[in-house]
């Protein structure tokens, strides 16, 4: 090994130019100072999610969650989706239902009787709150499933964008917004 002539501002270097000491200047090829300044860039624009696959809402983001895929449910997938229902329906400031006029159903089955399991997840980039109903009388181990086993209406799935304040998905109809 050979002292750096700087006058001892840095520690030693091996023969081969590889640090072993402690404050040696940092030399960054051309294209990783690049991706570095791009990772940065990602950082700063609050894109810290790249790479991530799940997330932890807050307590009001999942109660969000709920009340905007309780009102998907209640306009897409209920038996009573549609303009005459949905006439029926005082929406408060946030665009969402204050309360809901009808006791609904899904698949003949009262919304009342699902329970819901919540979780965050990364897609694409996006935080989303994923929300699934369970129907316990068809699905009596719901609780101890880590993936849910059952089909529509027994099961399903609406994925929530807390931040956009709209559902991106749900189980039954697939697709995205």
């Amino acid at each position: 090994m050979k002292p750096v002539a700087d006058g001892g501002r840095n520690a030693r270097v091996s023969k081969d130019g590889t640090n072993i000491g402690r404050r040696r200047p940092v030399r960054v090829p051309r294209l990783e100072r690049g991706a570095a300044a791009l990772a940065a860039a990602a950082l700063a624009c609050g894109c810290g999610d790249l790479g991530r696959r799940y997330w932890t809402p807050t307590p009001d983001q999942l109660e969000a969650a709920e009340r905007i895929a309780k009102f998907h449910v209640f306009t897409n997938l209920s038996d009573q989706a549609g303009p005459a229902a949905l006439a029926k329906v005082t929406v408060g400031p946030d665009g969402l239902p204050q309360e809901y006029p009808i006791a609904f159903t899904i698949g003949g089955r009262p919304y009342s009787r699902y329970r819901t399991r919540f979780w965050g997840g990364i897609t694409k980039g996006r935080r989303l709150v994923h929300v699934e109903y369970f129907d316990p009388t068809a699905i009596p181990d719901w609780e101890r499933q880590s993936e849910p086993a059952g089909e529509f209406p027994a099961f399903f799935r609406v994925s929530v964008d807390v931040a956009a304040g709209q559902t991106v998905l749900d189980s039954r109809s697939g697709g995205s917004r």
